[in-house]
């Protein structure tokens, strides 16, 4: 008997997006009608700021800027315009040189930065950074110069000898994932009692321009039942990568192995209206960085068992969102949380979803002045905001802001040269990150800055967006 595929989207998609939508922090664009996601983010440890003793009696002491601008594949980008504006009022303008390095000696922190759009058009907003203190920043502005290049991905196809399914109700589950060093793929399908045999087709495709020397594929098959209580488990290791290149690699048999005690997972929240929406997701991640989807549910809490791999860890993610309403099907608001790596013999996780900012200005579906204050909302705690304002008269992106503050005043953007907001509809994003700063988001070294993304570690995020109207 054939399995029925289900589209792994529901898997590893949906997961993802209650785990992370990792990089939407940092997208260099965002459509007027897009459903963007909370961004997944951790904070590294503080940053190294550099800054003058002091100068003469009466003066702000100074500090000689050495920043760089590079894109997401950590390239200089060329011949950009920077401009930073200093405690004082002080305004500079540079251009990045043929290593992305710019320079500006004598600027009283904290100072505003902006990254303007390219010339070409290939960046569409221009990225805001209000008040670093750093004065070796690394701003990455998410563009690529042209397209990004990488491997063909790697058709494989596996077979998979199944188990016998004593599922009751629901259907018993098979999940195939690959990894490697700079890759991965994955599928998952469904099957019920009397299926015997299954044949899976997964794309490993390639995250960098090229494939690392040496570099193999592992391949592990995941079998579980609709309870998540039995597992049975079967790998493959050292394939060698070939981009293009279909690989069969016949009938795997996936073998029984231990569950764990019963696990108990739930989210909580204080500060939540009533009635909104919870998920719960949870991941198993093996050496070598094979990552499963366990168990999805749209509840607040649930339980399950683990399987017991040797080396594995696991983590849950919980996010809560306000119910969509028909009419405006892609404005809402959202809490996310995410435990970090958690040990197989955890029983019991508890993952608490932080309340959203209000907003002050504007309210939801409110009005804000082009000549007015500027955007607010109220601050719980200290936390990164991302705020990302959409004219949908034009259809693009004004602006995108990061900022520690809790407003973001239409004469400071206006001073780093962005234009006046225009009359009519926009579109408001605020995304909020507690424990992290605009120092630690332009972290030079690679390790801590990109670390804010990594899921291994708890954090949690609020995310709102809603319209609003411009008047004059």
């Amino acid at each position: 008997m054939q399995m029925n595929r289900v589209t792994f989207a529901r898997w590893s998609t949906s997961l993802m997006l209650a785990l992370c939508a990792a990089c939407a922090e940092d997208a260099p664009r965002i459509g007027a009608a897009e459903i963007a996601r909370p961004a997944r983010v951790a904070a590294p440890a503080g940053p190294n700021v550099g800054a003058d003793a002091g100068g003469p009696a009466g003066e702000a002491p100074t500090i000689d800027l050495a920043g760089h601008v590079v894109d997401d594949l950590d390239k200089a980008v060329v011949r950009r315009s920077v401009i930073v504006v200093d405690r004082r009022g002080k305004r500079e303008r540079v251009l990045t040189d043929e290593d992305g390095a710019f320079h500006v000696a004598g600027v009283a922190t904290p100072y505003d930065l902006l990254v303007a759009e390219a010339a070409s058009g290939v960046v569409v907003t221009p990225l805001v950074f209000l008040g670093v203190r750093r004065n070796d920043p690394r701003i990455e502005v998410f563009e690529g110069q042209g397209p990004t290049t990488r491997p063909a991905t790697q058709p494989i196809r596996v077979g998979v000898k199944l188990p016998v399914c004593r599922a009751l109700e629901g259907a018993c589950w098979v999940s195939v994932v690959t990894a490697s060093a700079s890759g991965s793929g994955a599928t998952a399908g469904s099957f019920s009692a009397g299926a015997e045999t299954a044949v899976f087709d997964v794309d490993h495709t390639w995250r960098e321009p090229t494939t690392r020397p040496g570099e193999s594929i592992d391949v592990h098959v995941l079998v579980g039942d609709a309870q998540y209580s039995e597992y049975s488990y079967a790998r493959l290791i050292r394939i060698a990568a070939r981009p293009g290149e279909p690989t069969d690699l016949g009938m795997m048999v996936p073998l029984p192995v231990a569950s764990s005690d019963p696990v108990t997972v739930a989210g909580h929240a204080n500060g939540l209206p009533q009635g909104w929406q919870w998920t719960l997701a949870s991941q198993l991640e093996l050496p070598g960085s094979a990552v499963f989807a366990m168990r999805y549910d749209w509840v607040a809490s649930s339980a399950m068992r683990l399987p017991l791999l040797p080396g594995a860890t696991w983590r849950v993610g919980a996010w809560a969102q306000h119910p969509p309403t028909p009419e405006r099907p892609y404005f809402h608001r959202s809490s996310q949380a995410w435990s970090g790596t958690l040990p197989l013999t955890t029983t019991n996780v508890s993952v608490d979803v932080p309340a959203a900012p209000e907003t002050a200005r504007p309210t939801s579906e409110g009005s804000l002045s082009r000549r007015g204050l500027g955007f607010a909302w109220d601050g719980h705690a200290p936390a990164l905001s991302s705020l990302v304002v959409v004219n949908l008269v034009r259809g693009r992106q004004q602006f995108r802001a990061f900022t520690a503050d809790a407003d973001v005043p239409l004469a400071r953007l206006e001073a780093l040269g962005l234009a006046p907001l225009e009359a009519g509809e926009h579109v408001l994003d605020l995304t909020t990150t507690p424990g992290v700063s605009v120092d630690e988001l332009t972290q030079p070294d690679p390790r801590q800055r990109k670390g804010r993304f990594d899921p291994h570690v708890a954090g949690s995020t609020t995310y709102q967006r809603f319209p609003f109207m411009v008047t004059q």
